[in-house]
């Protein structure tokens, strides 16, 4: 059950963090001018907030108002670290869990963002069903190996019996 919650959580983690890859080189192609501003990003959740950051990596622009403020503004390093080559981050903005795929473009830096507070939610949801289970599955198997052992251990009660009926005089 341990593994299983771990195994889910950081499987969920890792196709959210391919997504977000994507759908920052998609951001990029847009505005380099290379594809059509008709194509949707496939990020699963949908919930993806777009920033652009300056050659400076500063905070220039963000999709929503929530990811404008400068409090939003992934840390500086991680930002001007991916001028050069895309990054990935994991982090907190505001107090949110957040994933972030980094990339860089003619004007600077875009960032694409998911809240991660849903798959939080779900691995809580799955821990709870696999401890549930764990538990009925432990609970079962000691009423089976109980009576398994109960079972495997009546012909030698069966011959202890026989034993304390016959006295120990008659040992033949």
């Amino acid at each position: 059950s341990l593994s299983v919650f771990w195994i889910v959580g950081s499987v969920l983690r890792s196709d959210e963090q391919k997504a977000l890859r994507r759908d920052v080189h998609k951001v990029v192609q847009t505005y380099a001018g290379k594809r059509g501003t008709e194509e949707y990003f496939s990020g699963p959740t949908g919930r993806v907030a777009v920033q652009l950051y300056d050659s400076g990596g500063s905070l220039f622009v963000g999709s929503s108002p929530a990811f404008e403020r400068p409090t939003s503004a992934l840390p500086q390093e991680v930002v001007l670290a991916a001028k050069f080559d895309s990054q990935d981050w994991r982090g907190r903005i505001g107090g949110i869990r957040v994933q972030a795929g980094l990339a860089p473009f003619d004007m600077g830096v875009v960032a694409v963002i998911s809240d991660m507070s849903y798959i939080g939610n779900v691995v809580r949801r799955i821990g709870r069903v696999l401890f549930f289970t764990a538990v009925s599955l432990i609970l079962l198997s000691g009423v089976i190996g109980y009576w398994v052992a109960g079972f495997a251990i009546q012909p030698i009660t069966r011959l202890a019996t026989i034993a304390t009926k016959m006295g120990p005089m008659r040992l033949t």
